[in-house]
């Protein structure tokens, strides 16, 4: 089962897209898990997500956002001081300041 999952965002800006490839490094958030003995349904159960969640997230289906993602951060530096975002969603894209700022985010200045 290897590989990166690819999770695409399109944006519109100014009736042009512009789209983000947002990879989920499985091996991310699950070499976490392994390096820290931990299992998902412990992470569920300690974040408040089902065990649902964490299975998609390990295997690169969806990845963890807002509260969760903090959770999730929160969580591991138990186990793994120092952990970051990146290091769980090295690749996760970020939305330049012209496209947050666009109709289609509802962010209007």
């Amino acid at each position: 089962m290897g590989g990166l999952q690819h999770f695409v965002l399109d944006i519109a800006v100014e009736h042009t897209y512009i789209r983000f490839n947002m990879q989920a490094k499985p091996n991310g958030i699950a070499a976490a898990l392994k390096r820290n003995r931990l299992q998902q349904k412990e992470i569920a159960g300690a974040i408040n997500v089902t065990r649902g969640t964490v299975f998609a997230w390990v295997h690169g289906k969806s990845v963890p956002t807002g509260t969760n993602l903090v959770r999730l951060v929160a969580y591991l530096q138990q186990f793994e001081p120092g952990i970051t975002e990146r290091e769980l969603l090295p690749n996760a894209g970020v939305v330049p300041a012209a496209a947050a700022d666009s109709p289609a985010t509802g962010n209007v200045a």
